[in-house]
């Protein structure tokens, strides 16, 4: 790593850092990891945790077609389409994330990964749970709808099968997850991912990992301040 990308560690509380986003949101695993990134490189501690947000909460089981999902609600050609995630794709591979479309062909229904995603943060996994689902849908396209899926990921990471499976049916775990949602209401987001940051100000969008590290500067520096109202860092 050069010298310009090096930063003196930042004296300073853990901060709290809640990601808003979705499970199959193409923009969401490159913020995930470019924020990574700056908090690596601004040696700074954080709790972070993800709040869901289900950009498609009526998708069918089966899921849809991605390119029929660009035509159907942009009106995209497939040369469009194309164009975009031949792009998307660079993005990604920048921030070190693969996405294969040759593979990840559908968009599914999120709500069953948001239920595990969820449990797994009682076991302080979850950032482990995102990671295996990244690579999992992303890059191998899997269905992350199927509850298959979905165990086989949590026993990756080192939780019991069975368990989790009775975690999908906990009624308990649904009212948990609305409640999560109601978290971000008040900040008003309308785009995916964002991060909010100890309930004060939002960072929002995929940013390089340079735009992570400037904006949570910026942060850090306005919370020093006795009074901080809300802040929106595009």
């Amino acid at each position: 790593m050069s010298n310009s990308n090096q930063h003196e560690p930042i004296k300073t509380n853990p901060v709290k850092i809640e990601m808003v986003m979705d499970l199959v949101c193409s923009w969401c695993p490159i913020g995930y990891m470019n924020m990574k990134l700056a908090i690596e490189q601004l040696k700074i501690e954080v709790d972070f945790q993800f709040l869901p947000f289900e950009l498609n909460p009526t998708m069918a089981a089966e899921g849809e077609l991605i390119s029929h999902y660009f035509k159907r609600e942009m009106g995209w050609s497939q040369n469009k389409l194309d164009d975009y995630q031949a792009g998307l794709v660079r993005t990604a591979n920048e921030a070190g994330v693969i996405i294969d479309f040759a593979n990840r062909t559908h968009y599914y229904n999120t709500h069953k990964a948001h239920l595990i995603m969820r449990w797994t943060h009682n076991f302080n996994l979850q950032t482990h749970f995102y990671e295996h689902l990244i690579k999992a849908y992303f890059e191998q396209g899997l269905d992350i709808n199927k509850e298959t899926v979905l165990l086989d990921i949590i026993e990756k990471i080192g939780l019991n099968r069975q368990a989790g499976k009775e975690a999908l049916s906990s009624g308990v775990l649904k009212q948990t997850l609305n409640q999560k949602k109601l978290a971000y209401k008040a900040f008003n987001i309308s785009r995916i991912p964002t991060f909010i940051l100890d309930t004060k100000a939002v960072i929002s969008g995929s940013l390089s990992v340079l735009g992570m590290v400037e904006a949570l500067e910026e942060y850090l520096q306005k919370s020093i301040k006795p009074k901080l109202e809300t802040t929106h860092i595009l």
